[in-house]
């Protein structure tokens, strides 16, 4: 006689939270048609000729200096970042678009403005990059800013479409330069720099999903570096990748871009079972550095979890308290890091949203409270989220209301410290109050993997069978005290209940399930399971654009695309009646 099938109810229960599930890569996963080499996502990067090319050309300290002065420095000496494609793919599945965060067996957790500081040293507190005007300039205009920028004038087979270059035109003209020495002019080391800052940020920082193209939109900002420094370089970068992963999230997608280098450094440092070991350094590393350098110079491949989603998937399906780290940073660690990786300490609970250009995400602070040493309580709901704002990008038409949108967005961020989340410190660690667990479980994506689908080889997933075994203890636990609470129930019964109970105590605890013991088992039945509403998609509609305007673009390949004025935001604007009261905890 065969088994009986493990049925799990993956959640959510209730779907005013995840209204995307439908939509979802979880959702194919959970239905089986993302399987197999379908089912982990590529992550895109266009720096490892970067890399390289610093291997054998090491930059000068001149270069080192306005790197320090312009917030990149810590980039540079991180360095070359592997990505691991089954963590980060397990990572996409659990992250939701809906609130910008991942969603874990443990509660809500997010990459924040204090990781990209503290791992990065990037400037997360100060001007916006717009990025105004990008979608004006033409082909011809692009190599005339580059020529006065970085003494470069790329022909126009360079170029692809107007706006992004191929790397391999800069990686050739790169290779050919000159070392800078201490004798080289001033005017030849600044525009050294800015080629080397346009590569760092299309090929590490914001680089596309094409694998060989490099943004020039950046290249605005990098006009005067002598006020990158005061620009949220590292703000618009954690942005961008909360957008990448919105998209990657969604069942269609292959791909994923963005800064994964700090995804991949922000799994190492709070995930226990995907942490390499870490063997000291051969030379006492530099307090003068970012965090993140720790992972890239010292790791040993030994017991982690890597490589494999299926395993990945699994563990993250069976993660519990002890093995999520909520507070990798304690005061010491902070205060040992330099200045430069903790200058925008005021704002790493900012409630606000974080701009890159045309892309507008917001910083969801008050449901990762724990991150940050407070109590979580059961957060709103994420009433300034659009359904589908992640797919807003440079191919939409901007009309009026998204002009209103964007200076709404800009004077928010103007005023991010009359945004700061107040919420009480956390009494026990790491533990938040079972109203939120109960809440988090009925309306949480708490399974990925599905464990009725039948595996020919490799990894078996577990996570579903231990689901049943908890479920069961659950049931038992709740069954017993309703026994020993029932007068009508005889001594003998009641003292075969306290067995029973305590033996699910004993075994949930043993689990590091015992909170679950709290709240009652309100799973929905697997032959009630509903499948999640469909969110109606807007799909993109060919607008009439002048033949001349679009000849004005230049060739981009595929179908028809439109213009996008980015000069969005009256700078002069100080209007904030759009304004909502910040939430007060």
């Amino acid at each position: 006689m065969d088994p009986p099938q493990v049925t799990v109810h993956s959640g959510p229960e209730v779907y005013d939270v995840l209204t995307l599930q439908a939509e979802h890569r979880s959702q194919s996963v959970w239905n089986g048609t993302l399987r197999g080499e379908k089912a982990c996502l590529h992550p895109r990067r266009t720096d490892h000729e970067l890399w390289q090319h610093l291997k054998h050309r090491p930059l000068h300290p001149r270069i080192l200096d306005y790197f320090g002065r312009c917030g990149f420095r810590g980039v540079v000496e991180v360095g070359c970042v592997p990505y691991d494609w089954g963590v980060i793919t397990a990572l996409i599945e659990r992250w939701r678009p809906e609130t910008h965060t991942f969603h874990m067996r443990t509660g809500e957790a997010t990459i924040t403005l204090q990781d990209v500081e503290l791992m990065f040293g990037m400037c997360v507190d100060g001007d916006p990059l717009l990025q105004a005007g990008a979608r004006d300039i033409s082909v011809q205009g692009w190599q005339q800013l580059i020529y006065e920028l970085t003494g470069w004038a790329p022909d126009e087979n360079c170029f692809t479409g107007v706006s992004r270059l191929y790397v391999g035109s800069l990686v050739a003209y790169m290779d050919g330069l000159d070392a800078i020495t201490d004798q080289s002019t001033e005017v030849n080391v600044q525009q050294r720099v800015r080629l080397y800052l346009l590569w760092l940020c299309g090929g590490t920082i914001f680089p596309d999903k094409s694998g060989c193209k490099l943004s020039l939109d950046f290249l605005l900002d990098m006009r005067d570096l002598s006020t990158m420094g005061t620009q949220a370089w590292g703000a618009s970068a954690l942005s961008y990748l909360y957008n990448c992963l919105c998209r990657a999230s969604m069942s269609a997608a292959s791909d994923v871009c963005g800064f994964l280098s700090l995804l991949q450094v922000w799994a190492w440092e709070r995930l226990i079972p995907m942490q390499p070991s870490l063997r000291p350094p051969r030379e006492p590393m530099s307090p003068h550095t970012a965090l993140a350098r720790k992972w890239t110079r010292c790791r040993v491949r030994q017991n982690e979890v890597r490589g494999v989603l299926a395993i990945c998937r699994d563990v993250l399906d069976n993660l519990n308290d002890g093995q999520f780290v909520w507070e990798p940073y304690s005061e010491t660690i902070i205060n040992g890091l330099p200045e430069w990786c903790r200058r925008g300490r005021d704002v790493w609970m900012a409630q606000t949203p974080l701009i890159c250009g045309i892309y507008r995400e917001w910083h969801m602070v008050d449901r990762v409270l724990r991150q940050f040493g407070r109590e979580q309580h059961i957060p709103g709901p994420c009433t300034t989220f659009d359904h589908l704002h992640f797919k807003r990008d440079k191919r939409f038409r901007v009309t009026q209301q998204d002009i209103h949108y964007f200076e709404f967005m800009a004077a928010f961020w103007a005023h991010r410290r009359d945004n700061i989340i107040r919420a009480e410190l956390l009494i026990e660690a790491s533990r938040p109050r079972l109203e939120y667990f109960d809440w988090y479980h009925r309306h949480s994506r708490i399974f990925i993997g599905n464990p009725t689908h039948d595996v020919d080889r490799g990894y078996q997933h577990m996570a579903g069978r231990h689901e049943a075994l908890a479920r069961g203890h659950q049931n038992s636990y709740k069954l017993a005290l309703s026994v020993g609470n029932d007068p009508t129930a005889s001594d003998a019964e009641k003292v075969l209940a306290e067995k029973f109970s305590r033996i699910s105590v004993e075994s949930m605890t043993a689990a590091s399930l015992g909170t679950r013991l709290s709240f009652a088992p309100d799973y929905t039945p697997p032959t009630e399971y509903e499948e999640p509403p469909i969110v109606p998609v807007r799909r993109r509609q060919r607008q009439a654009v002048h033949r001349d305007e679009v000849r004005s673009r230049g060739p981009r390949g595929g179908r028809g695309q439109h213009r996008v004025d980015h000069r969005l935001v009256d700078e002069t604007c100080t209007s904030i009646s759009l304004w909502r009261e910040p939430p007060i905890y």
